[in-house]
């Protein structure tokens, strides 16, 4: 049904046969397209093919690191980071079109203020020496569970108004904030106060436990 469903949207074609291959691995260039098509992007017809859906990646800046080129098969890891960036792009579009003026969109435009009350942002260094009360998220871009909070706290922020700042920390790559919060797994939310002292943990929380971390 999956595959149905993708076909009647214009997501998928398919091969020339007729078939889908589900069981394969797809390269850089079609999970490019079936990106893009998935998210409604206009293009023009390139040549070749491939070409309107690698640029557009590329645009958006979610061209995972790894990949040197369009033949390159494609990770579940590479797939959710794509997905992942692209999911920031649409919603800093829609914030940009809203004439919002706080920009919750994931982009570091926050980390510019001397305090970080009341957005959701990636972590830089330094953001724990700021004022206020902070969530620490420690994501990861191939965690389905990550994946499904971010879009909960992208919600969160856009609809209420919070004192906590929630960090958005990645997983795999800030391994000296893993160590300093003895973190052993994705999806993990650490409460702590201005002066980076702990005061709540939970991993994999329900919507209902984030609102009540943000409180």
């Amino acid at each position: 049904p999956f595959v149905c469903v993708a076909l009647s949207n214009s997501i998928v074609e398919g091969y020339p046969d007729g078939t889908f291959k589900g069981e394969q691995t797809i390269n850089y260039a079609e999970a490019a397209k079936i990106i893009i098509n998935a998210y409604g992007y206009i293009t023009e017809p390139s040549e070749p093919w491939y070409q309107r859906y690698t640029d557009e990646i590329l645009n958006i800046g979610a061209k995972p690191p790894t990949v040197s080129s369009v033949g390159h098969f494609i990770t579940r890891g590479e797939m959710a980071y794509m997905i992942e960036q692209v999911d920031a792009d649409i919603y800093k579009l829609l914030n940009e079109q809203g004439g919002s003026t706080n920009d919750t969109s994931n982009n570091n435009t926050n980390n510019d203020n001397a305090n970080l009350t009341a957005s959701y942002t990636d972590y830089l260094p330094g953001d724990l020496d700021k004022p206020g009360k902070k969530l620490l998220f420690f994501w990861a871009g191939w965690c389905p569970l990550c994946k499904t909070n971010n879009d909960r706290l992208l919600d969160l922020y856009a609809n209420n108004t919070y004192d906590v700042t929630t960090l958005k920390i990645n997983y795999d790559t800030e391994t000296a904030l893993k160590q300093q919060f003895s973190v052993l797994s994705q999806d993990t939310f650490i409460l702590v106060d201005e002066n980076g002292a702990e005061l709540e943990r939970i991993s994999s929380p329900l919507q209902e436990d984030l609102e009540n971390l943000l409180q």
